[in-house]
């Protein structure tokens, strides 16, 4: 806001049309501007208001005692309410603008500019051009409304001229062009088939369902693998019902650096459109290679890092809703669905800071594209994270940006997964069943080899007790005690149940148990993908974090390592996931490079940590299973 010469802020003014009465009906006490030569009836000179630039002085050069113009509505920095004065010639504030897909038969919507004047009327005339900048004519009759459908325009691109009427005076303004108009393209039938694919791309809150290998993760035993990630919504979904398939594996020809390739094209911190290293011009210019994916639906996110910093000194409203359609109109041109994410509440920013006001707004004209062509839904995560407008930060990783664990299951089963159930067929993605295809023995996939296993790493303090499955060892970490029982749990399956009791008797706010040593002993086929995977079950509202480890390994020498549920930050050490419940911890799809040394197993662990202030509880596992899988690139149509 402007400041006058002693930092006062500045009194404003706001233009109101002819005729408007004050609070108290008495008549606007017009300021105009005007011509220096003008003169009053009498011949004296006006007194007149002189618009200058900032940091100009007046004749005696003392500083200009300023006024500024504010939006019709604003109240003065005591609250008091605004002086209207009357002004000179009417003008626009904002131009008009459009949006939609551009495609033959679909509407494009206008979104009409502001004034510095309450329009008497407003006519809108739609005009077309083969190149965008020259040889402008008129398409349609002028309307009034903000829809324009179009007919049969391929190749052409669009602008729109509005006329508002200030009493007798038109004020004009006109759209940057879009285009050019694209033919037609169906879209796929729902519900899609069960196991189909689907895309996602955005920032981080698509990026840590998988971790994002960035380039400073190299090619490494740790980094072999694809990650999924415990606070990752998409993954939560695929957990409480796999009816879909999302698959990340590692690559190290990805085009952005990031040795993986797959479902997830997010990357964290990324911005609608984004000049830094490794990002390749941000989520809206990736689209147009992603998109070739053989995928039919695609999750598209983003807006929050262009709201907080600014897309390379880009910040307004308009800009904003310009891009995030620029990124619709590209999903709907490949013919692919989408499922559309509002930006989500951030805590780190400033109480009254104005980005809260343009994420509501930006929110709101996200909400509107619910009825475009192609968009299944539009999700609002502040039903979880803040919901009535007010964060939960309960909900939030400790920098007040990011989903917890807690928050992720609650978004992936009370938000998203409706969604997937609606668009996807019932079933699996995925053969889930231990019986079929299961590359571990008998004894570990049944769980019914007997109770030979062993207790580790316990003492006087933390101490392990019970029944642990043959070829199974548990780890008691820290902070925990915990007595381990074998369950039938139908079917012929039995289940390893480890019921824990947190303590505060080691270093470290959090209490961590390992079921371990879990060998599924075959010579690995370096031309083939493999899967691992295994059921949970938690109790108590789960105040535990759970996630599978896999590994490639050569006897006990990892040659590669990857998770289902990573932990991914200290802050997941001590969240639970709020919920209990039976689920699928599934893995990404992994292979083996014999540039890695030979590998003659895939060893399984299943880490389990928790705050150590938590109450009891229990957590079972079972069914675990070890197969091969499709080749994830071919069946993307991504190049490895």
């Amino acid at each position: 806001m402007a400041k006058l010469y002693n930092m006062q802020r500045v009194q404003g003014v706001v233009i109101v049309p002819d005729g408007t009465r004050m609070f108290n009906n008495r008549p606007v006490i017009g300021i105009r501007d005007v011509g220096d030569t003008t003169l009053f009836a009498d011949n004296r000179p006006v007194l007149g208001v002189e618009i200058v630039t900032d940091g100009a002085t007046v004749h005696n050069d003392l500083p200009v005692l300023g006024a500024v113009r504010i939006s019709d509505g604003r109240s003065l920095y005591g609250n008091a309410p605004v002086i209207p004065v009357k002004g000179g010639a009417p003008s626009s504030l904002s131009d008009v603008f459009l949006t939609g897909t551009p495609m033959n038969t679909l509407e494009i919507t206008v979104q009409p500019a502001t004034y510095d004047f309450a329009p008497d009327s407003i006519s809108r005339q739609m005009q077309v051009s083969d190149d965008g900048s020259t040889g402008w004519t008129n398409t349609g009759s002028p309307f009034g409304g903000t829809t324009f459908a179009l007919g049969t325009l391929t190749g052409k691109y669009l602008r729109v001229i509005e006329t508002a009427m200030a009493d007798t005076t038109p004020v004009e303004t006109t759209s940057a062009s879009i285009g050019p108009v694209a033919a037609f393209v169906a879209l796929p039938s729902t519900p899609l088939a069960a196991g189909e694919l689907l895309g996602a791309i955005g920032d981080s809150y698509v990026a840590y369902n998988n971790l994002d290998f960035n380039p400073n993760i190299p090619d490494t035993t740790a980094g072999r693998a694809g990650f999924s990630i415990g606070i990752g919504l998409i993954e939560w979904a695929k957990r409480l019902d796999p009816r879909f398939r999302v698959d990340q594996w590692f690559d190290t020809t990805s085009p952005l650096g990031l040795n993986s390739s797959g479902f997830n094209n997010a990357k964290a911190a990324d911005h609608l459109a984004f000049s830094g290293a490794g990002f390749l011009g941000g989520i809206v210019a990736r689209l147009d290679a992603f998109l070739l994916g053989d995928f039919k639906a695609v999750i598209f996110e983003g807006g929050s890092n262009t709201l907080s910093s600014g897309d390379d000194g880009e910040f307004s409203l308009t800009y904003l809703i310009t891009k995030f359609d620029e990124g619709l109109s590209k999903i709907r041109k490949a013919g692919k669905l989408a499922i559309v994410v509002k930006v989500p509440y951030r805590g780190d920013w400033p109480a009254g800071d104005d980005r809260h006001a343009m994420r509501i707004a930006f929110n709101a004209w996200i909400a509107t594209q619910a009825t475009r062509d192609g968009i299944v839904a539009v999700l609002d995560l502040d039903t979880v994270l803040a919901p009535g407008g007010v964060p939960d930060l309960g909900m939030y990783l400790s920098d007040k940006i990011h989903q917890n664990p807690k928050a992720a299951r609650a978004i992936g089963e009370d938000i998203l997964l409706p969604v997937i159930q609606n668009l996807f067929s019932a079933g699996t993605f995925i053969d889930l069943d231990p019986a079929n295809n299961n590359l571990a023995p008998s004894g570990i996939s049944l769980l019914n080899g007997g109770t030979a296993g062993t207790w580790a790493n316990t003492n006087a303090n933390r101490t392990g007790a019970g029944q642990v499955a043959t070829g199974v060892a548990i780890s008691v970490v820290r902070n925990v005690s915990a007595v381990a029982s074998i369950v039938d749990i139908g079917g012929g399956y039995k289940a390893q149940r480890i019921d824990y009791t947190p303590l505060q008797v080691d270093i470290g706010p959090y209490f961590e148990l390992v079921a371990q040593s879990i060998s599924v002993p075959f010579t690995l086929d370096q031309t083939k993908w493999y899967r691992a995977m295994c059921e949970l079950q938690t109790f108590d509202g789960t105040p535990a974090f759970i996630e599978l480890r896999y590994m490639t390994r050569q006897g006990t020498t990892n040659r590669s390592s990857g998770f289902s549920g990573y932990r991914l930050s200290s802050d997941t050490f001590v969240l639970g996931m709020g919920r209990s419940g039976t689920y699928k911890l599934i893995s990404e799809p992994f292979r083996w490079d014999p540039a890695w040394g030979t590998a003659d197993r895939v060893g399984i662990e299943i880490r389990i940590t928790g705050d150590r202030t938590a109450p009891p509880s229990a957590v079972q596992f079972s069914k675990i299973k070890v197969m091969e899988d499709v080749d994830p690139v071919a069946l993307w149509g991504f190049g490895a």
